[in-house]
């Protein structure tokens, strides 16, 4: 609320002065340009302000609409058209002068009556000066041509406001003083600023272009490392992943080694029982065999004492009966 109070207080004291230089601008055009310097003075010392900048114009266009609106059609028969105009050019200088603010990063709060949405513009802002100052300048002919052809009686305005008791002076000489400080005057911050403005533009373009290849160069280096250190990982996690399938290889191995010795144990132990009970079974035989060899022997054996017998008892028998023969011979 303040700052508020604040603008309106500026935007009053702004008016007061340009009334002020209207009344001295009219009385001559020595004082008139006078005026101007005064004017343009105070426009340089404040040319870093740029709210004042937005202020001075906004009361600007409305020191023109007081005196075109309370002077030219109260002391003059002006058609609709020449009104709608005026009013159309005062229109367009608001219009450009939104559009050098947003250009040149100004507040766009005082850009009325076009909205309050911040825009950006392609336009050249030299194209966009040149366009303001014109239609500044036909402004001023224009309001002036009508002053001219208007048909007026001064006295009131003359000996009321300006207190001057002569007619000396037409509306030409009063409207040329003050369209020139709403219309022309307003124009002197931005011939001012336009040129530093364009340098501020290329130094932020070029700031622009430096950060962008900074940017872009720490990019690089950051992606660099990235990828250096994504291939260290890699590396680091195959050289592990080789480590751990050796280690299960060699476990692997191991168990296979073990399993394979365990197996030949319980062969060869298989094998031994097997053996022992060939051999139990190979004995078990023997001795079977053995006790039938011996079992034949022994039969053999009574058989051939059974034999032995009989051929002594046979031998015994025929020696007993030959010795007769040989006897009788």
């Amino acid at each position: 609320m303040n700052e508020k109070n604040s603008l309106i207080y500026i935007l009053i004291n702004d008016l007061f002065v340009k009334l002020l230089l209207t009344l001295i601008s009219s009385i001559n055009w020595i004082f008139l340009l006078i005026s101007l310097i005064i004017y343009f003075c105070l426009i340089l010392k404040e040319k870093t302000d740029y709210e004042k900048y937005s202020i001075d114009y906004i009361s600007s266009i409305i020191y023109i609409l007081f005196h075109y609106i309370l002077f030219t059609l109260s002391y003059a028969e002006i058609l609709p058209w020449e009104t709608a105009i005026v009013f159309v050019l005062i229109i367009l200088i608001i219009y450009y002068y939104r559009k050098l603010c947003l250009i040149t990063n100004k507040s766009y709060i005082y850009c009325l009556p076009f909205g309050k949405s911040k825009e950006e513009f392609d336009i050249n802002v030299n194209v966009l000066m040149i366009k303001y100052l014109l239609t500044n300048i036909f402004l001023y002919i224009y309001i002036l041509h009508l002053c001219l052809t208007t048909i007026c009686t001064p006295d009131m305005y003359f000996n009321w406001f300006l207190i001057i008791k002569n007619c000396r002076y037409t509306y030409s000489s009063l409207h040329s003083s003050y369209t020139l400080s709403g219309g022309i005057i307003g124009s002197f911050p931005w011939i001012i600023i336009s040129k530093e403005t364009e340098q501020k533009q290329k130094e932020l373009l070029l700031e622009a272009q430096m950060k962008s290849q900074l940017y872009q160069e720490q990019y690089q280096n950051n992606l660099q490392m990235k990828v250096n250190q994504l291939n260290e990982e890699k590396a680091q996690e195959l050289a592990d992943l080789e480590q751990n399938l050796n280690q299960q290889q060699e476990l692997i191995l191991t168990n296979a080694r073990n399993k394979v010795d365990l197996l030949q144990t319980e062969a060869n132990q298989r094998k031994m029982n097997i053996l022992q009970q060939g051999q139990q079974i190979t004995n078990a035989q023997l001795e079977d065999i053995t006790e039938q060899l011996v079992e034949v022997g022994r039969q053999d054996s009574e058989i051939r004492l059974a034999s032995t017998t009989t051929t002594i008892i046979a031998t015994e028998a025929v020696a007993q009966q030959q010795p007769e023969p040989i006897l009788n011979q």
